[in-house]
């Protein structure tokens, strides 16, 4: 009963959405709307007030002469060949510097000069102010900048409230904090025990967004929305970590527990928890909406999995010594390449022409649906191009 009344609510939202557009769904391609002026930066200047409504519209993962239906929340499916003239399908234009102008890269040197001077006042006055600062401007910068730049790629301030969803993220990752806390302090420390970490780490920060994916399914099921609150969690999981890891010796320590270079290095290993409970949350996500309900399938047990690995191997390898902790800097390479594959999946329509190529959903297989969606017969099916 509770997944024919999310469908039901998916209908009206999309009959809704297509209304508000001015046009039906079964009226032919969707027209993208022109991308307001923000802020004057690259991402604010493509950034767009409102999910785009449900129709066809370019394929972003086919040929050209084809267009792919958009249910007002994820890509789907089905696909019709596109009629009528061509509009460019990009205008990306590639450059090597073209980062400098982002937010995120703002936020990244801003947060590294506040980090560094910190570091260096500390270390030179023994002031633990200094300390202080360079250890939540290197968590909060670096998890604030990625952030942005996962905004600038999905668009997540379409289908989320600032407020709520830092609300949501406290709480979240509080919990997630203090349960992994609990969890692997009656886990015995090092050795073989190390790659048990990541399991556990992962699991406590998707706990809280999957309990309000199931529960409040109409609320928290919709594919962007639920991964802008496992960022939001797996954030604040971070800052609270890495702020605990550069500080807490300062505040024990006599006379003074030198920074060195690890703190910045540590801005990366910040947002690491954000890229794999992400990855993660693009591929549940998308499955449970495309077949209409929470659902265990290969595909989210795999991103589950993998979720894991990473996260268990990037701290083996930096518990190791000599030049083998070096593996944990392909551990993040490969890390940043699983969450693109699984979250450009996420692109809405009108960004897909202006991010770079790499980014573009791709790999848009079919998804069964379940057999609650099989039996019902009023279930969502995308309208026939050009026919009312």
């Amino acid at each position: 009963m509770g997944h024919r009344r999310l469908d039901a609510i998916r209908r009206s939202r999309l009959t809704h959405s297509a209304g508000a557009a001015g046009r039906h769904p079964d009226d032919g391609e969707a027209q993208l709307r022109p991308y307001p002026e923000g802020c004057g930066c690259r991402c604010c200047r493509m950034r767009v007030n409102q999910t785009p409504a449900a129709g066809w519209y370019p394929d972003p993962a086919g040929e050209p002469d084809e267009q792919r239906w958009w249910d007002g929340q994820a890509w789907t499916a089905e696909t019709a060949p596109r009629e009528g003239p061509q509009p460019p399908t990009s205008d990306w234009a590639q450059s090597p510097m073209a980062f400098l102008g982002h937010c995120w890269f703002r936020v990244v040197l801003l947060a590294t000069v506040i980090a560094t001077a910190g570091a260096i006042g500390y270390n030179r006055t023994g002031n633990r102010l200094g300390a202080l600062a360079a250890a939540i401007s290197s968590s909060v910068g670096a998890c604030a900048a990625f952030g942005l730049f996962v905004d600038s790629r999905l668009r997540l301030r379409q289908v989320t409230r600032p407020a709520a969803l830092v609300l949501v993220g406290a709480v979240g990752g509080g919990i997630a904090m203090v349960a992994a806390t609990f969890l692997e302090e009656a886990t015995p420390s090092g050795g073989l025990w190390t790659p048990l970490v990541g399991p556990i780490e992962v699991t406590c920060i998707l706990a809280l967004p999957v309990a309000l994916a199931v529960s409040w399914p109409a609320r928290f099921a919709n594919p962007r929305p639920g991964i802008a609150i496992v960022l939001a969690t797996a954030a604040v999981f971070a800052i609270v970590e890495g702020v605990g890891y550069d500080f807490m010796p300062v505040l024990g320590h006599e006379g003074r527990a030198d920074f060195d270079g690890t703190l910045l290095l540590r801005m990366v290993g910040g947002c690491l928890h954000m890229v794999w409970t992400g990855m993660a949350a693009a591929v549940i996500w998308r499955t449970w909406h495309l077949r209409g309900g929470p659902c265990v399938s290969w595909g989210v047990l795999g991103a589950v999995l993998l979720a894991w690995g990473l996260h268990g191997a990037y701290d083996t390898f930096l518990s190791l010594q000599g030049a083998v902790s070096g593996l944990a800097g392909i551990v993040i390479v490969i890390s940043y390449f699983a969450f693109k594959l699984a979250a450009r999946q996420h692109v809405p329509p009108d960004v897909v022409p202006s991010v770079p190529p790499g980014w573009r959903p791709g790999g848009l297989r079919p998804e069964p649906p379940s057999k609650h969606r099989q039996d019902d017969p009023h279930h969502d099916t995308a309208p026939v191009p050009g026919r009312a």
